[in-house]
Order: C-alpha cells, then sequence, then structure tokens
C-alpha cells in the first residue's frame, strides 16, 4: 500500500509561490496536502464520496472565472524536476499508444502497485466477510484471470454473460493473493464477500485515491480521449513521474482497477474518464477527485442513450462538481456547448482553441497529407513551433487540448515542441502503415462518430492518389442515425475514388448518400476484407474507419498480414 503522502514542504527560501499581495494557492506541482486519515485538508472542497448523494461536500457557487495563462501561471508557479495502466482492466499494456521520449531519471515512477493492504484490511474498509488469513498480503487488482499477476486481488464480477466467479480458479492457479466476490466458493484462497462486488471495488479504488500523494487530471469528451490523455502524459512526463490509464480504460469497472494499479512515486495520474449514460461520470468523478479536468468536445455520440447534444454536454459536465476550487478546468473554447461551462467552476479556467479569445490556439496549420504537418500553438502560455509526423488536423487539435493543461502545470514550450516530434498516434487511432505496391493503409479501426469520420475523411481527400474508403456502420446514433450515415455518405463521396459501406441499416443509407463514388457495401468485415483485396491498385491509400461493434480492424489487420 502506499505510504501515506508527506505534506507539502516550504519553499528554500520560506515563501509561499503566491504573487505580491495574493492569497496563498497550492501548488499542483507539488503532493496533496493530506490530513492524518488521508483526508483533504480543510480549504480544499470534498468531492461526495461513493454511494454519496451529489452536492453534498460543500456546494460551489457559479461563476467566478478566472481566465487567462496569467492567472493559471500565478496559481501554478514553474518548478522543473519537482518529486522524486474500456475495459479489460488489469491487463498489461501489450504496446505504449504513444511512443514517449526518455525521460530524466529523476521523473521516474518505481514500478510496483500502488494497493498494498493485507486481505484483512481490505475486508474491513469495506465492512465486508473475510473467510480465510486477514494477513495476507495483497499487491495490485485484476479483473480478467486472464491478467492477474501473482499477488494480485481478483475481482469476479458478474456480466451480461459470464460470472467472474466461474474465473476464480484460473485467477488462483495465475497467483491471485485473494478474491472479492459475491458469494464464497470450495477454494483454499482468502475471499472478500461483499453483496456489491462492483460497488466494492468502487470503494477500494476511492479510498486509494484519497491516501495517494498525487495529483490526479481527468480527459473527457466525446472524440479524442484517449488520445488527448496519451499526448497529456507524454507532455507531463518531461517534468514529472507520471502514470495514466490504460489504452480507454474509462468505465466504471476499468477506471477503479486503473487507478488501483498505478504505480508509486508518481507526481500526477493522466485519467480517461469516458460514459454512455447520465449519471456515469459523476460516480466516477467522485472516485477520481479530480486536480485538474480537462473537456475535448461534445459530439453526436452515444445518442441511442441521450435525447440530445444538450443533454450529452450535462453529462460531461458532471465531473466539474468533483473539482476542487484549487484545481483547473481546460475548455474547448472553439466548442460553444464546452466553453459554456466555465461558469459553473469559480477556480482557474483555461481554455484553448479561440484564437485571440483562448490561452492556447493552432496558427499557420500546413498539412502535407499523411507525411503529418508544421504549425504553432500560440497563446498567452506560449509560442510552440510543431513539426510531426502524425497526420490530421484533428491530431494538432488533441495536441492542443494536452499542451494547454501542461504548459499551465509548468512544462516549457521547448519540451512541448521536442516531445511533439516523437509522438505516433494511438493504435487504430490513425496508424499509417506501407503495405508494398505503394499502398497506404490508414487504420482508424478502433471506433467511430460522425465527427471523426469527418475528420478522416478530410485528410483522406487531402492525400494524393487514388482513395478507398472502407466505413463501418456507426452505432449508438439513435433516432438521428440514418440522417448522420447519410452527411457521412456525401462527405465519402467527396473525399474518396471508392467507398466500402459495412453493416446494416446504417451502412445501406451511407452508401445510398456515397453514390457520387463507386459504392459497395458488405454486411460483415469479413466480406468486406475480400472486397477490398480485389479492389485494391497499387498506389492507393486505403482508410479504414468503424465503430468497433462493426469490427474492422479485422479488415486492416488482414489487408497488414497479406504485406508480410
Amino acid at each position: 500500500m502506499r505510504r501515506r503522502p508527506r505534506s507539502r514542504q516550504a519553499r528554500p527560501d520560506g515563501r509561499d509561490g503566491r504573487p505580491a499581495g495574493g492569497r496563498p494557492r497550492r501548488d499542483l506541482g507539488q503532493p496533496a496536502q493530506r490530513g492524518p486519515a488521508g483526508d483533504r485538508r480543510p480549504g480544499r472542497r470534498r468531492s461526495p464520496r461513493v454511494g454519496e448523494p451529489a452536492g453534498l461536500g460543500d456546494p460551489r457557487p457559479a461563476g467566478g472565472d478566472r481566465r487567462g495563462a496569467v492567472a493559471g501561471r500565478r496559481a501554478l508557479h514553474r518548478t522543473r524536476g519537482r518529486q522524486g495502466p474500456r475495459d479489460g482492466a488489469g491487463l498489461r499494456r501489450p504496446h505504449r499508444a504513444v511512443r514517449r521520449p526518455r525521460r530524466d531519471p529523476r521523473a521516474r515512477a518505481e514500478e510496483t502497485a500502488v494497493i498494498r493492504r493485507s486481505a484483512g484490511e481490505i475486508a474491513r474498509l469495506l465492512a465486508a466477510d473475510l473467510r480465510g488469513d486477514p494477513e495476507t498480503p495483497v499487491a495490485g487488482v485484476a479483473i480478467d484471470s486472464r491478467a492477474v499477476q501473482p499477488g494480485n486481488l481478483f475481482v469476479a464480477l458478474p456480466g451480461a454473460r459470464v460470472d467472474g466467479r466461474d474465473f476464480t480458479p484460473a485467477a488462483a492457479a495465475a497467483g491471485a493473493a485473494a478474491v472479492l466476490l459475491t458469494r464464497p466458493l470450495d477454494l483454499d484462497l482468502p475471499q472478500i464477500v461483499a453483496p456489491d462486488a462492483l460497488a466494492a471495488l468502487q470503494r477500494l479504488a476511492a479510498a486509494e485515491r484519497s491516501a495517494a500523494a498525487y495529483r490526479l487530471a481527468a480527459v473527457t469528451g466525446s472524440i479524442g480521449k484517449t488520445t488527448t490523455k496519451e499526448f497529456l502524459t507524454a507532455l507531463l512526463g518531461t517534468s514529472f513521474p507520471v502514470g495514466c490509464t490504460s489504452g480507454n480504460r474509462n468505465s466504471e469497472t476499468g477506471f477503479p482497477v486503473e487507478l488501483c494499479n498505478q504505480s508509486e512515486g508518481i507526481a500526477w495520474m493522466v485519467a480517461e474518464l469516458g460514459m454512455s449514460h447520465a449519471g456515469e461520470l459523476d460516480r466516477l468523478g467522485a472516485i477520481a477527485q479530480p486536480d485538474a479536468v480537462l473537456i475535448t468536445v461534445v459530439a453526436p455520440v452515444h445518442l441511442e442513450f441521450f435525447p440530445d447534444l444538450d443533454a450529452i454536454a450535462e453529462a460531461k459536465a458532471e465531473l466539474i462538481r468533483h473539482l476542487g476550487l484549487d484545481g483547473l478546468l481546460v475548455l474547448n473554447a472553439g466548442d460553444p456547448r464546452v466553453a459554456a461551462f466555465a461558469p459553473r467552476f469559480s477556480g482557474t479556467v483555461l481554455r484553448f482553441g479561440a484564437p485571440g479569445g483562448s490561452d492556447l490556439w493552432i496558427e499557420d496549420y500546413q498539412g502535407r497529407g499523411l507525411l503529418g504537418a508544421t504549425f504553432a500553438l500560440a497563446g498567452p502560455l506560449g509560442r510552440v513551433p510543431v513539426e510531426w509526423s502524425l497526420p490530421g488536423r484533428h491530431q494538432a487539435d488533441n495536441l492542443l487540448a494536452a499542451a494547454t493543461l501542461a504548459l499551465a502545470l509548468g512544462v516549457v514550450p521547448e519540451d512541448v515542441a521536442a516531445t511533439a516530434t516523437r509522438l505516433r498516434p494511438a493504435p487504430r487511432r490513425g496508424e499509417v502503415h506501407a503495405l508494398g505496391n505503394g499502398v497506404a493503409l490508414v487504420d482508424d479501426s478502433y471506433n467511430s462518430s460522425p465527427e471523426a469520420a469527418g475528420a478522416l475523411l478530410a485528410l483522406l481527400a487531402a492525400t494524393p492518389g487514388r482513395r478507398v474508403a472502407v466505413l463501418g456502420e456507426m452505432l449508438e446514433l439513435g433516432p438521428t442515425s440514418a440522417a448522420l450515415h447519410r452527411e457521412v455518405g456525401r462527405q465519402a463521396a467527396a473525399a474518396a475514388d471508392v467507398v466500402v459501406a459495412v453493416g446494416g441499416v446504417g451502412a445501406a443509407e451511407l452508401a445510398q448518400a456515397a453514390a457520387g463514388a463507386e459504392t459497395h457495401r458488405t454486411a460483415t468485415a469479413a466480406e468486406a476484407l475480400e472486397l477490398v483485396r480485389s479492389l485494391v491498385r497499387p498506389g492507393d491509400v486505403v482508410l479504414v474507419k468503424g465503430s468497433r461493434g462493426v469490427g474492422l480492424d479485422a479488415v486492416a489487420d488482414g489487408l497488414l498480414a497479406e504485406a508480410c
């Protein structure tokens, strides 16, 4: 278990780092101030605990936006070299989603799991029944028996199709030290029995967060969350020891596990937090207790579960109530719904994306198609010239969001520029592969939405050569699905020479609207792969993009396999 955090140390000169005449402000580059029981000290608003109704714990008045880089920098004085992983959480990342620059050895966190408690301690914390040795040590958490590491607590979660209890023997064989479950089993392993295993896991994660010394930056939004999270992790890693959530394990099951498995010694954790229903970010925020919140954009995603975009925006805003008054709220000024969140927070608000009207924006963007781009980040937070190999303006927007927070926290512009040159797309989020015969594959098969598909089609349109767009049906769009698929179809017809639509009713709408191009439609990814194999010519550029449920990663993998 993480040792009790140290209180913030005074500066060697005895000053508190505040501007002349200003009130003391906590430096977000320092460890959190916590009391003996791990509670935040007076002066910081306490977030509602898990299970506590939202709104308890010192409600915040509306308004009082402190905007601008000057306020941000005064609140966060700059220092260098300060102190010293959707679900299937518990899995080790097969490869880094972003290739990061090598850090200064001073900024490396210990590669050990945070949670180090005995089975008895965990049972007492959760008010649960323990069957077995209470002194059994536990290190780390897993919810997938295939990901169990020796010493882990295996949390046997019930699912819609399978029950985690059925995999407990496999977890024990892999070295699990104890198991958290709803009904005991005949198993020679300490068993912590709670009526609701997920609620118990979330309480455990909340306790770990409350006792942790590190700060937490939460990234949310309809699109761009994972890449922005990875970019922010890379940028902060130039100045701090940093941890982050793995992949896009951002849900009510994945995030608690990721939090429990962070390495000791980190100063910041960067967490992607996602939702598909109202109330989910409220519950995640109560666990995360963020010190900074970054919101990328509100877009038509999960409309199957929301009546309109305004309802999605309200769900995204749930995180703000869990942000302490001495924290930072970072908003996309180019999205009116996101920009409108500013009056909800009376602490420091930073904005990005509006030239001349925010703290950082993009200037002089010159795209080179699949070869990348040159541009500058500019504004009161500084000027950062960028030359990189990532294709697409949307990737520059992700960097802009991450850099706004990183610069406010003390990362210098030179480190942002140097780090940007080394960044690569996250897996299946715009990766470019050379297949031979001059064929280029753009693998963006992880997921899709109307806005994201439009961004990739714009990139395709700017790329020379014969262009083939393999577009999967976009899911969870509700009653607007037909219209949104038709719009993407029209964009595809303008951007591509050949359009292959994959899926059901939505794909049919897309294919019909793309009739201006050579258009094909298949029901499955396997059929699409065979079709694309017959369509592709030397020198083609092939874009593969679709919702996760359509499985277009099989198309990308099939094309890659043939090139090997």
